[in-house]
């Protein structure tokens, strides 16, 4: 998948943010969703826009595009 959420993996872990905290705590995101950032799927500018708001930052904060080599 071109689309890494590591940025997004690593500012969880930076301010102790769980999937957990995200889905069942805040409430913030479905399970479904957690689960497609989780296996690298797409997700959709509505949920990039929420996880901004959150994290107060800005999409390319959150995730990255990965040049596929050919």
């Amino acid at each position: 998948m071109p689309i890494s959420y590591q940025n997004l993996r690593s500012l969880m872990a930076a301010r102790g943010v769980s999937g957990y905290t995200l889905t069942k705590k805040e409430k913030i995101l479905s399970q479904t969703t957690w689960d497609r950032i989780a296996k690298g799927d797409h997700i959709n500018t509505k949920t990039i826009a929420v996880l901004c708001e959150y994290f107060h930052v800005q999409p390319g904060d959150l995730m990255e595009y990965e040049f596929e080599d050919k």
